[in-house]
């Protein structure tokens, strides 16, 4: 229990935790002294939500923004409000200035805040040779890096940004994801490649087996350099032209459970999403681990997405069954 405190005294003895569906969302609040977690719901009728939470971030004045089918919610710390967005909100991505950009399965839109607090979604142009969107398509999750928003759709990268899109084609790709480092972007086509994107082109990584074909995928930049992770904990350094295995402990957390996301924390930490009723598993320094999951009262299945923010209260978005 002393290790469990302190991970949260870290992280500022605050947990947020978004759930969806029938959709509920509560506050979770650590009490360091007592060991204790107290959980603070919020009914439908209080957040204006939808039945699934796919994206959360927060803005530059702190207002944190959730992506539900429909709409993007948002929440000041005090009042809820909801913008409609057409279809559903798959990533959410807040810039330098307060704007937040908003990837839909409809288009691409971009949301101001404009003099009274009054919110504004402007849609954006369709990026170079997306006219049309292969059917089935989503965009990837969307990031603020390098002074303009970068998102992968279709099998291109895409960045925007004053007023204008980039387009970079990557060979042989219906679909890529994208994952963040301090100044760069992972970019993997399952089953295929991997590559940096910092400037310009990205830059083709070592192929392997594993990590193309792991259902999840976690990359860190550490002190020894870059870090990949596959579902099933295996880790991996690239080395030449290939990755190099090395001794993971966290094969024996994640061997029956594969993980399909994480997110690194402010403390050096990982929170990593796992499939079904399985919640998030943080594991710690000591070896042991700190989970939430619906068992214990704070989430329903299903999790959708994490995210830090500016407090260091972790929100968790999911679906309500």
């Amino acid at each position: 229990m002393s290790q469990l405190r302190h991970i949260l005294r870290f992280l500022g003895l605050a947990f947020a935790v978004a759930n969806a569906g029938a959709a509920e969302l509560s506050l979770a609040n650590a009490d360091s002294e007592a060991g204790r977690i107290f959980a603070r719901a919020f009914l439908p009728r209080d957040y204006l939500g939808g039945h699934a939470i796919h994206a959360i971030t927060q803005g530059t004045d702190g207002v944190v923004y959730l992506g539900c089918p429909g709409a993007v919610v948002a929440f000041d710390g005090q009042l809820w409000s909801r913008l409609e967005v057409p279809g559903t909100v798959v990533s959410l991505a807040a810039g330098s200035e307060g704007e937040v950009f908003v990837a839909a399965d409809s288009g691409f839109y971009l949301l101001r805040r404009q003099t009274l607090g009054r919110r504004v979604l402007v849609p954006l142009e369709s990026p170079p040779g997306l006219t049309t969107v292969p059917a089935g398509a989503r965009p990837s999750q969307a990031y603020w890096m390098r002074n303009e928003f970068r998102v992968a759709l279709g099998g291109r990268l895409l960045a925007w940004a004053g007023g204008h899109w980039r387009s970079i084609p990557l060979p042989d790709a219906s679909t890529a994801e994208l994952y963040r480092l301090p100044e760069s972007l992972i970019v993997r086509v399952p089953g295929r490649a991997m590559f940096e994107w910092a400037d310009g082109e990205p830059r083709r990584l070592p192929d392997d087996p594993v990590l193309l074909a792991s259902r999840g995928l976690h990359v860190v930049r550490d002190t020894a350099g870059l870090l990949a992770r596959s579902d099933d904990g295996r880790a991996f350094r690239p080395e030449g032209a290939r990755w190099r295995e090395e001794p993971s402990p966290l094969v024996a957390f994640f061997r029956t459970m594969p993980f399909r996301r994480a997110l690194r924390l402010s403390n050096g930490c990982d929170a990593y999403i796992l499939p079904g009723d399985g919640g998030v598993l943080v594991p710690l320094p000591n070896g042991q681990v700190w989970r939430i999951d619906y068992k214990r009262g704070m989430i329903d299945s299903n999790v959708n997405c994490v995210f830090e923010d500016a407090a260091n209260q972790l929100w968790i978005g999911s679906n309500y069954e």
